[in-house]
């Protein structure tokens, strides 16, 4: 019996039937006591055992579980970091982050993130996150104190870190530096911006080359002319068209070349002037323009990559009508990004074309995906969808096929003050 409770029976037999004696009974239950807390002790060293081996099974398995987030760690193709809360010390970082400022991590442990970078929207990340929001996939530039000269380019994400009480306790920071994709994405907007140029080229030779022979007449005239009155009226005839190349040339420019700040432009204006370069095309073209210009307010932004998205727009839609007539609509008007809340200017490009293909328009805003062969270069609506995206828009589609309602729609907001980056 322990603590008034069976716990085992032990059984004492002899070859013939007597009377146990009292002190026989209590030396029996004396050795069945002892047996039985040498069979407790046993089973508490098996249990002790067992014990242990669980311990030293699942000490070797946190081991490797630690060596195995360890190499993780160290080995991530980004750079990882751990901060802490008092101005923002590093304490910890694997070797990609160290790589950043050319160092290793043993030289980077332990000083502020200032010292190492005076980039100075990154303080106020962290603040943020100190605050217990975290920043998810932010677009981050700017330099380093190894390297001030060189401009750089990551996409970072910050999270608070909580312990068991539920206090914060630092920041954790993962960075991926996209400095060379975005140099080749520069790259590859200016191509396009040159490509575009160079299918300007005919429209503008033409535009050109018009007021050119207006010219040479006049003055052919003008140098046979034996009234002085009228060689005055030729040659001021002659001014106004060489005016007219002047501002056609002027328009040209303006598609390659970019304002190091953003500017305050009359939306009308913009679509007007981009219009304007394809005057000759429009004029062989059996396509009609509409225009309606509607918004009054103007928009901060870099005026020539808006003008290079609304020049590969009209290019697109007047393709789509290269063979048989249509309308070519431009409209302009005030309107809201409702997931924003956002105001700002909705341009129209639509045209009355064959329209385009769902799976097509899965495709359409795809790096050298296009639908004209060798003509295309694939990253016209790319390059386009870059730039309203950088400048803080929207641009969508809408297509059908048909065949009593056909064409097109691009629809492209920009906020405002669009060029806040």
């Amino acid at each position: 019996m322990k603590e008034g409770r069976l716990t085992a029976i032990l059984a004492v037999h002899t070859m013939e039937p007597r009377r146990w004696h009292k002190q026989e009974v209590t030396l029996v239950a004396s050795i069945a006591a002892r047996c039985w807390e040498s069979i407790e002790r046993a089973r508490a060293l098996r249990a002790l055992e067992a014990d242990r081996e669980e311990l030293r099974r699942r000490s070797i398995e946190s081991e490797r579980q630690h060596a195995e987030l360890q190499t993780i760690y160290d080995t991530a193709p980004i750079g990882l970091a751990y901060f802490d809360l008092d101005d923002y010390h590093y304490l910890r970082l694997n070797d990609n982050q160290a790589a950043f400022f050319g160092l290793k991590p043993s030289q980077v442990v332990g000083k502020t993130l200032t010292q190492m970078s005076h980039i100075p929207v990154l303080r106020e990340l962290f603040d943020q996150v100190a605050r217990g929001e975290p920043v998810v996939n932010y677009p981050l530039e700017g330099t380093l104190v190894t390297d001030p000269a060189d401009h750089r380019y990551w996409t970072v994400s910050y999270f608070p870190v909580y312990g068991p009480d539920g206090a914060m306790q630092g920041i954790t920071a993962a960075s991926l530096e996209i400095t060379q994709q975005k140099k080749a994405e520069k790259a590859l907007i200016q191509t396009e911006k040159l490509a575009a140029v160079g299918r300007l080229a005919a429209s503008i030779a033409h535009e050109i080359n018009n007021p050119l022979e207006a010219v040479t007449n006049l003055l052919y005239l003008a140098q046979h002319s034996g009234s002085l009155d009228e060689v005055h009226d030729l040659l001021q005839t002659a001014d106004a068209e060489l005016q007219r190349i002047s501002v056609i040339a002027a328009q040209t420019l303006r598609f390659h070349r970019q304002a190091n700040s953003p500017q305050e432009i009359d939306t009308a204006a913009l679509v007007d002037e981009t219009l304007n370069v394809y005057h000759g095309r429009l004029r062989n073209s059996p396509a009609q323009v509409s225009t309606r210009m509607r918004a009054e307010r103007s928009v901060r932004c870099f005026d020539g990559e808006i003008r290079q998205v609304l020049a590969n727009l009209i290019a697109n839609a007047l393709d789509a009508m290269s063979s048989t007539p249509g309308d070519l609509f431009l409209r302009t008007r005030e309107g809201t990004n409702w997931s924003t809340g956002e105001r700002g200017v909705v341009f129209t490009v639509a045209d009355t074309g064959s329209g385009i293909a769902k799976d097509t328009a899965q495709r359409i805003f795809e790096p050298f995906f296009t639908t004209k062969g060798n003509i295309g270069t694939g990253l016209g609506l790319w390059i386009s969808r870059e730039i309203i995206t950088r400048h803080r828009g929207t641009i969508r589609l809408r297509s059908s096929q048909s065949p009593t309602r056909h064409g097109t729609i691009f629809a492209i907001f920009l906020p405002f003050d669009a060029a806040r980056r």
